[in-house]
């Protein structure tokens, strides 16, 4: 596969609660859960005396609002951090699921396909690292005491993500210094990575180097390989297709 996955139809609901980006970066895609209803939810999330936001709402019915565009940044986060890097906000887009949140409330197939097909999109159409889609819980319990989204399906979720995204991993890679499967670090103005891994990253599994541990210069391994290659600092994004 190697067209983006559709984004499913979502009806724009503006939201004046969002700023700036302080760069173009978007990597991390968060989900929540409401803690209310449907009508409630959305009214809050557009209300400007909430002071809140999210980039999409989807209900129970699989219905989906887009609230902020993806290049601003939604007010969704709070204090946070991922990874050792605080102000998630900046860097994710933020999706509300309407849900109690209570642990019995159910997530309904439909609204769980919506939430699974639209970040096989954002992930395509933002780069975004599948290990980078994350809970309100893990970025938030220890600063604010989140839970959200409590009993959330993450392997039936999974599960449509990978259909939805097929084998796209193989035809967009993201490389850094930091996070990625094949860590990059610079000598000079070049960037190099482990000969193996990255060969592997890229579906050449049975490639062999010599000597062991041998690293390549990583941009010009993936031109050679057939794809176009953006640099940003020590942070790679290769796609071909």
């Amino acid at each position: 596969m190697t067209t983006c996955p559709a984004k499913p139809p979502c009806i724009s609901s503006p939201s004046p609660n969002h700023s700036r980006r302080p760069n173009s970066r978007i990597d991390t895609i968060v989900l929540h859960a409401t803690a209310g209803g449907y009508e409630g939810s959305l009214a809050w999330l557009i209300d400007p005396r909430s002071r809140v936001s999210a980039h999409y709402l989807i209900n129970k019915q699989g219905l989906c609002h887009q609230l902020v565009p993806d290049s601003e940044k939604a007010w969704h986060a709070g204090r946070s951090a991922f990874r050792g890097e605080y102000g998630v906000n900046a860097f994710s887009i933020g999706i509300e699921l309407v849900n109690a949140n209570d642990g019995r409330d159910a997530y309904p197939e439909e609204q769980v396909r919506a939430c699974a097909e639209l970040c096989a999109h954002l992930c395509y159409a933002h780069h975004i690292p599948r290990d980078r889609i994350t809970s309100h819980y893990t970025i938030s319990h220890a600063l604010q005491g989140k839970t959200d989204p409590k009993h959330f399906p993450w392997e039936r979720f999974s599960s449509i993500f990978r259909e939805a995204i097929g084998d796209v991993g193989r035809d967009v890679l993201v490389l850094d210094d930091r996070e990625s499967d094949v860590p990059l670090h610079r000598v000079g103005d070049r960037l190099f990575a482990d000969a193996d891994r990255l060969a592997a990253a890229v579906g050449f599994d049975d490639w062999e180097f010599e000597p062991p541990n041998a690293e390549v210069e990583a941009v010009s391994f993936l031109e050679d390989l057939g794809f176009s290659v953006t640099r940003s600092g020590v942070r790679l994004v290769a796609s071909r297709g």
